[in-house]
């Protein structure tokens, strides 16, 4: 539909009665009660001027990125202005039932981050520098945080809103100001090989010198942990370094997917699921190679000397590009590291 239909429809909606005139369409403003002009894909009157999501935001007390969410999802009022700005009733679709399990509501978040970002080119363009197209992002779940999520929630006021957001606020995707932990995040799962979430990680689009965000609330485990149904698997340091290389076409890849690096227990899953070699890939990483050898899997190393998406990302060739990386490892110890 396109923005002149749009807010023709939104106009009549809020309750105004539009007729022919020859400034376009006009009618009585049910808020100001002042003349109100719809010409083209704007209106005007004494509450202002703008076009659809103005509208919306005018009319419906809200602001702009709450408007522009509704009027992406296809919203409409129930009546007049007055009616519609008394409500404490969200009007977008719930994210869920409010009694659902913690499995059910990180799965609901996901899901709504997941949209936010085949709707972003902002995310889309991030993820591009990484060599993630849509269906990639898709499989690995990949969201956006967008600073929406809170629109499809219970007020805040409501007890069904409240215990909803203690429950978020527990798994640490709310924080207790009542923000969005992940605002202005990409949001990348870290999910088990059955497909239960373990932990989120969220890296600020803004920033890329700032640290990842986790959700406290959540253990975490290891990033692509299906991945160690491999017998050779590419070990890196992070998240994003691990985007780059699904981006450039290797699958096989593990990261840590909480703060403080592998645990033993990540390590001890990659050498009893099967995996017996490991191509560590970073600066310095001898340490964690001595560890993974303990677990009597074969490591080599890469010093890549940048971070993965900088290097992928400059190449013509992903794909080759990380080949040529691999291709200069160098083997930890005679036999085995450690």
């Amino acid at each position: 539909m396109g923005d002149e239909a749009r807010l023709f429809g939104l106009v009549e909606a809020f309750g105004v009665l539009l007729r022919p005139d020859q400034a376009g369409f006009v009618g009585g403003c049910p808020r100001c009660r002042d003349r109100l002009v719809v010409d083209g894909e704007r209106w005007s009157c004494g509450c202002g001027s703008g076009g659809p999501v103005e509208l919306v935001a005018v009319f419906g007390g809200l602001s702009m990125s709450h408007a522009a969410e509704l009027v992406r999802s296809g919203w409409r009022p129930d009546g007049p202005p007055s009616l519609v700005m008394r409500s404490t009733v969200r009007p977008l679709p719930l994210l869920c039932d409010p009694g659902s399990g913690d499995e059910a509501v990180l799965d609901a978040v996901l899901a709504h981050y997941q949209d936010e970002r085949r709707g972003s080119d902002q995310a889309k363009g991030w993820l591009a520098d990484r060599g993630v197209d849509d269906g990639l992002a898709d499989e690995l779940r990949i969201g956006f945080a967008n600073r929406t999520l809170g629109y499809r929630l219970p007020e805040a006021n409501r007890r069904d809103g409240a215990k909803l957001r203690d429950q978020l606020m527990r798994l640490g995707i709310y924080r207790t100001s009542g923000h969005e932990h992940f605002r202005g995040c990409m949001v990348i799962p870290v999910l088990s090989a059955q497909g239960r979430v373990l932990g989120l990680c969220g890296i600020r689009l803004a920033t890329a010198s700032v640290e990842p965000q986790w959700a406290a609330g959540l253990p975490g485990g290891m990033l692509n942990e299906a991945a160690a149904a491999n017998a050779e698997v590419i070990v890196v340091a992070s998240v994003d370094d691990a985007l780059a290389v699904m981006g450039a076409g290797q699958r096989a890849v593990v990261a840590p997917g909480r703060p403080g690096g592998f645990h033993t227990a990540d390590l001890r899953l990659l050498a009893r699921v099967g995996v017996h070699r490991c191509t560590i890939v970073g600066d310095g990483p001898g340490q964690l190679a001595e560890r993974i050898g303990a677990e009597g899997i074969d490591c080599e190393l890469v010093s890549p000397g940048a971070p993965l998406a900088t290097l992928l990302g400059r190449a013509g060739d992903r794909g080759a590009a990380l080949d040529a990386l691999m291709a200069t490892a160098k083997r930890q110890g005679p036999t085995r590291c450690g």
